[in-house]
């Protein structure tokens, strides 16, 4: 059965036969005889031309996998940008500047290569530099000789504050 404007074509299937109607003054103007009962193997999905051809369990599995795609890009996109601001965060907190420091107040460390010159060390130099700065060492009592003059006041570290 089709429609255009004031038209309308009945078909049978079974007979190939067609029918015109016509309407009027809100009427349809024909006749319209029997159609036999279509028997048929054929599939209905067959018959119908209005859809895209394509099944609908496969339309299905290419939607899932287009967000399933979409989805993993918009998640690797996320960790990237967290990623260069994290990286980005630790460099703006490194506030050392090598100019601030003074050569003379630096000594490289020989503590490292003295307790592993060993013949059973295979380890590598590191390629960083090992350096500290130069701080008095704590005076640390070798006796309790000396103790007991730190605590009563007579001891080097007392006269250091007093002069």
């Amino acid at each position: 059965m089709k429609r255009v404007g004031d038209q309308l074509l009945i078909s049978c299937l079974a007979t190939r036969r067609s029918y015109q109607l016509l309407c009027r003054e809100q009427k349809w103007i024909g006749t319209v005889g029997v159609c036999p009962l279509y028997t048929s193997n054929a599939n209905i999905d067959e018959l119908k031309t209005d859809g895209i051809g394509v099944p609908i369990g496969l339309m299905v599995a290419i939607v899932a996998a287009i967000a399933l795609v979409t989805g993993t890009c918009i998640v690797m996109a996320g960790l990237v940008i967290l990623k260069r601001r994290r990286l980005a965060r630790a460099r703006a907190h490194v506030t050392v500047v090598d100019t601030s420091y003074s050569a003379a107040c630096q000594q490289r460390s020989t503590l490292h290569e003295q307790q592993y010159s060993g013949s059973s060390a295979k380890s590598t130099p590191n390629e960083y530099d090992y350096s500290m700065e130069m701080r008095p060492l704590p005076s640390v009592p070798a006796s309790e000789k000396d103790l007991s003059k730190r605590q009563s006041g007579t001891g080097p570290a007392d006269d250091m504050l007093v002069s």
